[in-house]
């Protein structure tokens, strides 16, 4: 069965359009010209100086009820960067293409990138293969820190996984983790065009049967970011791969392990609570003294939603 074009999505009871071929992408690595993107070039991970508040702030989505949380995968709740490097170098390797000459863009559909630098007619092969390299490369992938105890936390009709990757390559990054997804996963297969566009998150929502307003998206990319606001959904940002600057959502933390998600007795609705000692900053920005999990965005870092 090809990659690309899967009888079996995940999840895949309500797609978004049916009339349209389904464009499955690679999660994490997506590939762009070199001088297509703007990466944070850095090899330290942000810290209560690197940053500024987004958005109101914690304290505003913390006073909210939500009806559901929608988490990216990679980069949010999962760290697969060495493993899409790796991907990434074999690719370039295998088809004579200098690593210098494009950089690992975050969030990005990579069918969606590869369209925009190879002819046409090499973009699906292309995708095939890079795809069947990240499927095969999972040595390193771990949990970030409080991912699993977020979705722990939600009943499964209030969360949701919303993906850029293929059912094969999640699957893979999943059983390799251990982490156990909600029951609503919204993959590339599912959507005839992936972030920043927000058929992924309005799908997400729909699937869980609330309304987009009342959710909130947990990103870690910019596409990502942009696609949860564009959805008509509240943002919170995790300072995994990008710094502020990049990610204008309502408010940004350094990890999971920095709030908590309480579920309402009756189990109608969702609340953030920011823990006594994880917010050290007042302002949305993680504890000065406690780096987050990933690493930021640069050559050899990416993601995949």
């Amino acid at each position: 069965m090809s990659t690309t074009e899967s009888a079996h999505p995940v999840d895949a009871t309500h797609p978004v359009d049916a009339a349209h071929p389904v464009d499955a992408i690679a999660p994490v690595g997506v590939v762009a010209p070199a001088d297509a993107v703007d990466p944070v070039e850095t090899g330290h991970a942000p810290t209560g100086a690197d940053h500024a508040a987004a958005g109101p702030g914690l304290a505003a989505l913390s006073a909210r009820r939500f009806a559901a949380v929608l988490f990216d995968l990679d980069g949010t709740l999962i760290d697969s960067t060495d493993a899409v490097e790796r991907s990434w170098q074999r690719w370039a390797a295998e088809r004579g293409i200098a690593r210098s000459s494009f950089t690992i863009s975050h969030g990005v559909p990579a069918r969606q990138v590869l369209a925009r630098f190879l002819p046409p007619d090499e973009v699906a092969a292309a995708f095939t293969r890079i795809e069947e390299i990240e499927v095969a490369q999972v040595d390193g992938i771990v949990v970030l820190p409080g991912a699993a105890q977020a979705l722990a936390a939600l009943p499964s009709g209030r969360a949701a996984i919303v993906t850029s990757g293929t059912p094969p390559l999640v699957r893979a990054r999943l059983a390799a983790t251990g982490l156990r997804p909600p029951p609503v996963l919204v993959t590339a297969d599912d959507v005839a065009v992936g972030k920043p566009d927000p058929a992924p998150y309005l799908l997400a929502a729909r699937r869980l049967g609330v309304d987009p307003g009342d959710c909130l998206v947990v990103e870690d990319a910019p596409a990502g970011v942009a696609a949860g606001r564009a959805a008509g959904c509240a943002t919170l940002a995790v300072l995994t791969t990008h710094l502020p600057a990049e990610l204008p959502a309502d408010a940004a933390i350094g990890s999971l392990d920095r709030i908590r998600f309480v579920a309402d007795p009756d189990g109608d609705g969702v609340r953030l609570v920011v823990d006594g000692e994880g917010n050290g900053s007042g302002d949305g920005g993680p504890d000065p003294a406690r780096p987050s999990g990933a690493r930021l965005a640069g050559p050899g870092a990416g993601d995949a939603r």
